[in-house]
């Protein structure tokens, strides 16, 4: 069984501090995810689930318990500063950061080692064999890279139980094979394999990737009712956002449930 690659980076086309786009899709596509697998890793990407900034459960296993992680520091995304400063504080090394060459980073990172690459990709060959190699010295020598356990005498990482890393795992695997069955619903417009899907998650341990997968796939066949029922069981934290407050109205609207449906796209609006 291979070992886990957690990915840390910014999602879509982004402007970077001088204007320039980013195709962060690409880069992992075609640049990050392949040196991972030629490393024999298993990369697992932060899913575009941080809805409305959460960052929930889910991720913060991820960057406790993954094996290995990719960091991408280009544009200095917040989310991704906040996620390895966490991922620093519990592990020591195995953490390898990449970076746009020509964004500005908001402080020296020539500590972290960071591999440097161009948006373009020119020399993706070289690229990716570069951060193969990076992975593939961090599994041999495991090297500290955490600034606070070079810097910080006596500290030591925390102990994480091999038996929360198994549950870990499997928790990945389920929910991957979940993601896989709603595509699958989507593309037949199967109602029924939703509503089954719903039925056996666990709500209290579930992704929210998950959630808001099968949220939007009930919106995909055009299952209002079931878009409105599931908003009452998903947890507040995230029932509360504005892109499923915004997609509840709509589901209120095309059930003829007008008046309550105004009073949640106003309550958005007022945000």
């Amino acid at each position: 069984m291979k070992q886990l690659c957690f990915v840390l980076m910014p999602f879509g086309i982004k402007k970077d501090e001088n204007n320039n786009e980013i195709d962060f899709n690409k880069i992992y596509n075609s640049f990050i995810k392949p040196a991972i697998i030629d490393a024999n890793l298993e990369p697992i990407q932060a899913d575009e689930e941080q809805v409305g900034g959460i960052i929930h459960k889910a991720m913060y296993e991820r960057l406790m318990l993954c094996d290995y992680a990719v960091a991408d520091l280009s544009i200095s995304n917040a989310n991704v500063f906040y996620e390895l400063g966490i991922r620093h504080s519990f592990r020591p090394h195995c953490t390898i950061s990449v970076f746009e060459e020509k964004s500005i980073l908001p402080f020296d990172i020539s500590f972290l080692r960071s591999l440097p690459y161009d948006r373009e990709l020119k020399e993706l060959d070289k690229l990716k064999q570069q951060l193969t190699q990076k992975l593939l010295l961090a599994q041999k020598e495991k090297n500290t890279d955490s600034p606070l356990f070079q810097l910080v005498d006596g500290i030591k990482p925390s102990n994480i139980e091999h038996i929360k890393t198994d549950v870990f795992r499997n928790q990945v695997e389920y929910n991957q094979k979940i993601k896989e069955r709603l595509l699958l619903a989507r593309k037949h417009k199967d109602i029924q394999s939703l509503i089954d899907i719903e039925n056996e998650i666990n709500f209290d341990s579930v992704e929210i990737g998950v959630l808001v997968d099968l949220f939007l796939s009930y919106r995909g066949i055009e299952s209002f009712s079931n878009m409105i029922s599931l908003v009452n069981k998903m947890p507040e934290v995230l029932s509360r956002t504005t892109m499923i407050q915004e997609q509840y109205g709509f589901a209120l609207n095309r059930e003829n449930q007008k008046e309550d449906a105004i009073d949640v796209l106003e309550a958005v609006i007022l945000k």
